[in-house]
């Protein structure tokens, strides 16, 4: 009966350990998508800036070849 429990206490430490490392092991792969969600919205931003700035860019260049055609 003793070795039944210590066996028994021996499989709760190893489901301990099993848990406590998928924990850490989900919450590396959180932060690190975080991290990635991060970097990729400010390659968003820069992307809507400069389409944006080209998109200004063709509208005066279409009325500065209106006003040359005249």
């Amino acid at each position: 009966m003793v070795m039944k429990k210590n066996f028994s206490e021996t499989d709760q430490i190893r489901n301990d350990e099993f848990r406590d490392r998928r924990r850490l092991e989900i919450k590396r792969r959180f932060m690190t998508l975080q991290a990635r969600r991060s970097r990729l919205e400010r390659e968003l931003s820069s992307i809507n800036a400069l389409l944006a700035s080209l998109d200004s860019q063709m509208q005066h260049y279409c009325s500065y070849e209106q006003l040359s055609l005249k």
